[in-house]
């Protein structure tokens, strides 16, 4: 009879934690849903806007991304910058603990 409460235990235990695992794939998944719902309406205004005739909305479109542009080259450089850091620190880590 213990045997069988142990059992049933291991198994509400077993069940609890499938259920998180997914709840946590379930999370994963609606964020990356949400970010390619958002890539999706930023690639339609940006065909919208190249297709329609108006010039200055074509003219807003390259100057927004351009701004884009610029701001992802500018997150790079500082992810450069702080990989060479960390390299320097990890070398002269290395040296001391030699």
């Amino acid at each position: 009879m213990r045997e069988r409460e142990d059992y049933g235990k291991e198994y509400v235990q077993v069940r609890r934690e499938e259920v998180l695992v997914l709840k946590e794939k379930n999370q994963i998944l609606m964020d990356r849903l949400f970010k390619s719902d958002n890539q999706v309406r930023d690639y339609k205004e940006t065909f919208d806007s190249v297709a329609s005739s108006n010039d200055s909305l074509k003219d807003r479109k390259i100057v927004e991304m351009a701004k884009k542009n610029r701001a992802l080259q500018l997150q790079v450089e500082s992810y450069k910058n702080k990989a060479a850091k960390a390299a320097e620190i990890a070398i002269k880590l290395k040296k001391e603990s030699s």
